[in-house]
C-alpha cells in the first residue's frame, strides 16, 4: 500500500476531491439520490479508511474499518457533516437500500471467489482425467512390457510434472 494515495488515487488530488466535496456539502450542491450519496460515502469513508490504516497507533489499536465507522459517527456527532448532507446519506442508505445492495455485492463478490477456486480446481481434474485417458489409451497399444514401462513413466511424470524413474529389479 502506498502511504501517498488514498483509494489509488495521489494524496494530493485526493485532498482537492475532499475539499471539492465538503465545499458541495455547505453550499448544499450535492445531488439528492445514489449519485450524491455514493460521492460523500466514498470519498469520507477512503479518506477515513486511509487514517485508519496509516497513521501508526490508530492503524495498531483500531484499523481502517473501525476508523471509517467511529470518524463518520464523530464528524456526525459534532456537526462536520451539514444535516442536509446527513438526510440524503440516510435516505441513501436506508429509503434507497444501498445496505441491501451492498451485502448482495459482498455475497455475490464471495460466490464469485468460490467459483473461480472451483473452476481453477475442475481444470485441474479435467487435465487429470484427460492424462489418464491417454495412458489407457496408449497403454491398450503398447506391444510389449518394456513399452508398458516407458508409457507409464511418461504420463507419470507429465501427471506428476516430475521425472520419473523407473528401475527395474533383476529376477533372483
Amino acid at each position: 500500500m502506498n502511504k501517498n494515495n488514498v483509494a489509488g488515487i495521489p494524496l494530493p488530488l485526493y485532498l482537492g476531491v475532499l475539499v471539492l466535496t465538503f465545499a458541495g456539502m455547505y453550499t448544499h450542491s450535492i445531488p439528492r439520490g445514489m449519485v450524491g450519496g455514493f460521492l460523500v460515502l466514498l470519498v469520507l469513508g477512503e479518506g477515513l479508511n486511509w487514517v485508519g490504516k496509516t497513521v501508526p497507533v490508530v492503524k495498531t489499536f483500531l484499523g481502517g474499518s473501525v476508523i471509517c465507522i467511529l470518524g463518520g459517527a464523530v464528524l456526525a456527532a459534532v456537526g462536520v457533516i451539514p444535516e442536509d448532507t446527513l438526510q440524503l446519506l440516510d435516505g441513501f442508505v436506508n429509503e434507497q437500500d444501498f445496505l441491501v445492495f451492498y451485502i448482495a455485492a459482498l455475497i455475490t463478490g464471495s460466490l464469485a471467489s468460490r467459483l473461480k477456486a472451483n473452476a481453477g480446481q475442475s481444470a485441474e481434474n479435467a487435465y487429470q482425467a484427460k492424462v489418464l485417458l491417454d495412458t489407457s489409451t496408449q497403454l491398450r497399444k503398447a506391444e510389449d512390457g518394456e513399452e508398458m514401462i516407458r508409457i507409464t513413466c511418461r504420463q507419470l511424470s507429465e501427471l506428476l510434472q516430475r521425472p520419473v524413474f523407473f528401475y527395474q529389479i533383476p529376477d533372483p
